[in-house]
């Protein structure tokens, strides 16, 4: 039943990261299915001039709707943390064992890959940056440790 929550958890999390990308793509299907070409130097729908796609471009949706996805992606991630504490201590208590190196480190990934997707959401980071700190936590979480330990 766990594995479960974990699992949905997991979908809820990569649904509200997936889903920052959906209004910058509506508002070029939008654009498209009019009639329409857009525009990717001046981040705009032009119905007059045919412009050639750019996979390099610097367009951003730019509207207060963001906003709304920002707040559900910091609220959603701060209740997976919330969660994740709470069955991490939950599971300590059933094995009656304290903190060692295994269950410090399941805290940690708890806290950490939240953390993670609010910069992502949040803060201008650039995709490397990203990328480097989730090399970070795969790193941390593929090292070595005690198989007795948690």
């Amino acid at each position: 039943m766990k594995w479960r929550i974990f699992v949905a958890c997991a979908f809820l999390l990569l649904a509200i990261f997936g889903a920052g990308f959906y209004p910058e793509f509506m508002a070029l299907d939008k654009c498209l299915d009019t009639g329409g070409s857009y525009d990717y130097e001046n981040c705009r729908c032009d119905y007059k001039t045919t412009h050639e796609y750019k996979k390099e471009h610097s367009c951003k949706f730019k509207g207060e709707s963001m906003e709304w996805l920002k707040i559900i992606s910091v609220v959603g991630a701060f209740l997976i943390i919330g969660v994740g504490l709470y069955y991490v201590f939950e599971r300590l208590k059933a094995k009656n064992q304290g903190f060692g190196p295994n269950s410090l480190r399941a805290i940690g990934i708890v806290i950490f890959v939240p953390v993670l997707l609010i910069l992502a959401v949040v803060t201008e980071f650039k995709t490397e940056t990203l990328a480097a700190l989730l090399g970070a936590v795969a790193g941390y979480v593929l090292s070595n440790s005690k198989p007795n330990d948690e």
